[in-house]
C-alpha cells in the first residue's frame, strides 16, 4: 500500500475507507473554478476524499446550509450561490485522479492540483 493511502487510513480506518482504497472509488465535493476543479484538502498533504457518496453528500449539505446561513447573516451577497457538487473520484493513489459526474469523465488532473496543494 502506498504512503498516501496509509495516511488516509490513519485518519479513517473504517471498513468504508478500506473498501474505497481497495476499489479506487472515492467521492469528493468538487467546485468548478476558472482553473479547473477544486476538491480541497485535509491538512497539508491529503486530498479531501470520502469513502462513500452518502458521506460526501452529507458534508455537501452542511456546506450548503452554512452558505445559506452566511447569506442570512450578511456575510455573503444575496445572489451568491453554493457551487459545490458531489462527484465520483477514481484514484489508485498515483499522481492523477479522475472526476466523474453521472458516469461521465469530467476532469483528470494531479491530486495535488485538485486539492490545492
Amino acid at each position: 500500500m502506498n504512503k498516501i493511502f496509509e495516511q488516509l487510513l490513519a485518519i479513517d480506518n473504517s471498513p468504508e475507507m478500506q473498501q474505497a482504497i481497495s476499489t479506487g472509488i472515492f467521492y469528493v465535493e468538487a467546485i468548478s473554478t476558472m482553473c479547473g476543479y477544486s476538491i480541497g484538502s485535509m491538512g497539508d498533504d491529503l486530498p479531501n476524499v470520502y469513502p462513500t457518496k452518502e458521506l460526501a453528500e452529507k458534508d455537501n449539505q452542511e456546506m450548503i446550509e452554512n452558505h445559506l446561513q452566511q447569506i442570512e447573516d450578511g456575510e455573503r451577497d444575496e445572489g451568491d450561490e453554493w457551487e459545490g457538487e458531489v462527484m465520483e473520484c477514481r484514484w489508485d493513489g498515483s499522481e492523477n485522479m479522475s472526476l466523474y459526474s453521472d458516469g461521465h469523465l469530467i476532469a483528470t488532473d494531479s491530486w495535488k492540483s485538485l486539492a490545492g496543494l
